[in-house]
């Protein structure tokens, strides 16, 4: 019989397959823990180590039967999961490369249309703000004639003020110098 034959394939993907190394390890150290607790006649609670019970269930038989084997697979198998770590670290760093080579890819496709729509905010700002001005000088001029308010000309652009770009404390201006030192306009 082939011995290659006899093993089964490994996941194809490493971070699976870490993972699977990982999950075993982990069900033969329990494994592992229950044959010591049987062998030196400590009572385990079986319902409230149920799941773990059944982790630990395909590898007890081997605990039990060659303690010191076991242990030795333990050790190899830990020692496999720490080589594996640096390859698993360079397959995430090259999967996050591959996503954002095809993430900027699919993004230049749509920048042209994302030019467009802020050089059509840019240009509806600067008409929001030149009327936001406007009415603000309204108030200036009527306060500097007027002895005092009147409810028929109430401040209705003053909570707006965010929106004007000729101060330059506002939200506005800071999108306008963000969206110029991108190139966008």
């Amino acid at each position: 019989m082939n011995a290659l034959a006899a093993k089964p394939d490994p996941p194809a993907d490493p971070e699976l397959a870490f993972r699977d190394k990982c999950d075993r390890l982990r069900a033969m150290k329990l494994a592992q823990q229950f044959a010591y607790a049987e062998h030196k006649s400590i009572r385990i609670d079986e319902d409230r180590c149920a799941v773990s019970l059944r982790l630990a269930e395909p590898y007890v038989d081997r605990a039990r039967a060659k303690p010191d084997a076991f242990a030795k697979e333990i050790e190899v198998l830990d020692e496999e999961i720490d080589a594996a770590v640096p390859a698993l670290h360079e397959h995430r760093e090259r999967l996050a490369a591959e996503r954002q080579a095809e993430a900027d890819r699919i993004a230049a496709s749509f920048q042209p249309r994302q030019k467009m729509a802020v050089r059509k905010i840019a240009d509806a700002l600067k008409q929001l703000s030149q009327e936001l001005v406007e009415e603000a000088r309204i108030h200036d001029e009527f306060a500097a004639v007027s002895p005092q308010p009147s409810a028929l000309l109430p401040d209705l652009s003053s909570v707006f003020r965010f929106c004007r770009t000729d101060i330059a404390s506002t939200v506005a201006s800071a999108w306008g110098e963000r969206v110029r030192s991108m190139g966008i306009l």
